[in-house]
Protein backbone atom coordinates (compact mmCIF):
# COMPACT_ATOMS: atom_id res chain seq x y z
CA UNK A 1 0.00 0.00 0.00
CA UNK A 2 1.42 3.33 -1.10
CA UNK A 3 0.66 6.42 1.00
CA UNK A 4 0.24 9.59 -0.98
CA UNK A 5 1.70 12.57 0.92
CA UNK A 6 1.14 16.03 -0.50
CA UNK A 7 3.65 18.75 0.18
CA UNK A 8 2.49 22.24 1.13
CA UNK A 9 0.57 24.18 3.76
CA UNK A 10 -2.99 23.78 4.86
CA UNK A 11 -5.31 26.75 4.73
CA UNK A 12 -5.34 27.04 8.52
CA UNK A 13 -1.54 27.13 8.71
CA UNK A 14 -1.46 29.84 6.08
CA UNK A 15 -4.09 31.99 7.86
CA UNK A 16 -2.27 31.68 11.20
CA UNK A 17 1.05 32.64 9.58
CA UNK A 18 -0.42 35.67 7.84
CA UNK A 19 -2.10 36.73 11.11
CA UNK A 20 1.16 36.53 13.06
CA UNK A 21 3.06 38.48 10.40
CA UNK A 22 0.39 41.21 10.29
CA UNK A 23 0.39 41.57 14.10
CA UNK A 24 4.18 41.95 14.09
CA UNK A 25 4.01 44.51 11.26
CA UNK A 26 1.42 46.63 13.06
CA UNK A 27 3.39 46.61 16.31
CA UNK A 28 6.56 47.64 14.45
CA UNK A 29 4.69 50.48 12.75
CA UNK A 30 3.36 51.77 16.07
CA UNK A 31 6.85 51.67 17.57
CA UNK A 32 8.32 53.58 14.63
CA UNK A 33 5.64 56.25 14.91
CA UNK A 34 6.37 56.68 18.62
CA UNK A 35 10.11 56.95 17.96
CA UNK A 36 9.48 59.55 15.25
CA UNK A 37 7.35 61.66 17.65
CA UNK A 38 10.04 61.45 20.37
CA UNK A 39 12.79 62.50 17.97
CA UNK A 40 10.70 65.34 16.55
CA UNK A 41 9.86 66.63 20.05
CA UNK A 42 13.51 66.44 21.12
CA UNK A 43 14.58 68.29 18.00
CA UNK A 44 12.08 71.11 18.60
CA UNK A 45 13.05 71.39 22.27
CA UNK A 46 16.74 71.56 21.34
CA UNK A 47 16.03 74.31 18.79
CA UNK A 48 14.17 76.37 21.41
CA UNK A 49 17.07 75.84 23.82
CA UNK A 50 19.47 77.06 21.13
CA UNK A 51 17.46 80.24 20.57
CA UNK A 52 17.29 80.97 24.32
CA UNK A 53 21.07 80.51 24.53
CA UNK A 54 21.47 82.76 21.48
CA UNK A 55 19.47 85.49 23.26
CA UNK A 56 21.79 85.22 26.25
CA UNK A 57 24.89 85.45 24.03
CA UNK A 58 23.45 88.57 22.36
CA UNK A 59 22.90 90.12 25.80
CA UNK A 60 26.48 89.32 26.79
CA UNK A 61 27.97 90.64 23.56
CA UNK A 62 25.49 92.63 21.41
CA UNK A 63 26.59 93.26 17.84
CA UNK A 64 26.54 96.65 16.13
CA UNK A 65 23.20 95.70 14.53
CA UNK A 66 21.60 95.98 17.97
CA UNK A 67 23.00 99.29 19.21
CA UNK A 68 20.62 100.73 21.80
CA UNK A 69 18.92 97.40 22.53
CA UNK A 70 19.36 96.33 26.14
CA UNK A 71 17.26 93.18 26.40
CA UNK A 72 17.29 90.02 24.31
CA UNK A 73 14.92 87.13 24.73
CA UNK A 74 12.48 84.57 23.42
CA UNK A 75 8.71 85.11 23.31
CA UNK A 76 6.47 82.04 23.30
CA UNK A 77 3.08 82.54 21.65
CA UNK A 78 0.43 79.84 22.01
CA UNK A 79 -1.98 79.93 19.09
CA UNK A 80 -5.47 78.56 18.75
CA UNK A 81 -6.13 75.90 16.11
CA UNK A 82 -5.57 75.75 13.18
CA UNK A 83 -2.56 78.06 13.65
CA UNK A 84 0.73 76.69 14.98
CA UNK A 85 2.39 77.88 18.20
CA UNK A 86 5.36 80.14 17.50
CA UNK A 87 8.36 81.57 19.28
CA UNK A 88 10.42 84.63 18.44
CA UNK A 89 13.93 85.76 19.21
CA UNK A 90 13.55 89.50 19.92
CA UNK A 91 15.48 92.55 21.08
CA UNK A 92 13.96 95.33 23.21
CA UNK A 93 15.29 98.76 24.10
CA UNK A 94 13.66 99.98 27.31
CA UNK A 95 12.76 96.95 29.42
CA UNK A 96 12.07 93.27 29.18
CA UNK A 97 8.32 93.96 29.28
CA UNK A 98 8.12 97.06 27.03
CA UNK A 99 7.26 95.95 23.48
CA UNK A 100 7.13 99.43 21.87
CA UNK A 101 10.65 99.30 20.43
CA UNK A 102 10.79 95.55 19.86
CA UNK A 103 12.89 94.20 17.00
CA UNK A 104 12.22 90.68 15.79
CA UNK A 105 15.44 88.84 15.06
CA UNK A 106 13.87 85.57 13.93
CA UNK A 107 10.53 83.73 14.18
CA UNK A 108 9.95 79.99 14.37
CA UNK A 109 6.83 77.81 14.15
CA UNK A 110 6.30 74.49 15.82
CA UNK A 111 5.03 71.52 13.86
CA UNK A 112 1.21 71.35 13.77
CA UNK A 113 1.02 68.56 16.37
CA UNK A 114 3.30 70.30 18.91
CA UNK A 115 2.24 72.97 21.38
CA UNK A 116 3.40 74.97 24.40
CA UNK A 117 1.65 74.89 27.75
CA UNK A 118 1.27 78.70 27.87
CA UNK A 119 2.50 82.06 26.62
CA UNK A 120 5.78 82.95 28.29
CA UNK A 121 8.96 84.83 27.66
CA UNK A 122 12.50 84.87 28.95
CA UNK A 123 14.79 87.90 28.64
CA UNK A 124 18.42 88.58 29.40
CA UNK A 125 19.80 92.06 30.12
CA UNK A 126 22.89 93.67 28.61
CA UNK A 127 23.53 95.82 31.71
CA UNK A 128 22.91 92.75 33.88
CA UNK A 129 25.76 90.95 32.04
CA UNK A 130 23.51 88.40 30.38
CA UNK A 131 21.52 87.47 33.47
CA UNK A 132 17.80 86.68 33.47
CA UNK A 133 15.82 89.89 34.02
CA UNK A 134 12.18 88.80 33.91
CA UNK A 135 11.98 86.38 36.81
CA UNK A 136 8.64 84.73 37.36
CA UNK A 137 7.77 81.92 39.74
CA UNK A 138 8.04 79.41 36.93
CA UNK A 139 10.68 80.22 34.33
CA UNK A 140 10.33 77.23 32.06
CA UNK A 141 8.45 76.01 29.05
CA UNK A 142 6.60 72.78 28.54
CA UNK A 143 6.46 71.43 25.01
CA UNK A 144 3.85 68.75 24.24
CA UNK A 145 3.38 66.43 21.30
CA UNK A 146 1.32 63.25 20.93
CA UNK A 147 1.12 62.67 24.67
CA UNK A 148 4.86 63.24 25.12
CA UNK A 149 6.34 66.14 27.08
CA UNK A 150 9.66 68.01 27.22
CA UNK A 151 10.38 70.68 29.83
CA UNK A 152 12.79 73.48 29.03
CA UNK A 153 13.95 75.10 32.27
CA UNK A 154 16.07 78.21 32.73
CA UNK A 155 18.01 78.70 35.95
CA UNK A 156 17.87 82.05 37.69
CA UNK A 157 19.80 84.36 37.51
CA UNK A 158 22.46 83.00 35.15
CA UNK A 159 20.17 81.56 32.48
CA UNK A 160 21.53 78.04 32.15
CA UNK A 161 19.07 76.17 29.90
CA UNK A 162 18.19 72.50 30.38
CA UNK A 163 15.89 70.22 28.43
CA UNK A 164 14.33 67.36 30.42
Amino acid sequence: MVLNFKKGFTLIELIVSVGIVSILAVSALVSLSSIKDKKSLSSEADEIKTQIERARVLALNPSADFTGYNYFGVNIVSATAPANDTYQLVARKNSATDTTDEKSISTFSLTPTSNFNSDKSIFFGVKEQGRVVNRSSDVGFELNKAGLKKTISISYPFGVVEVK
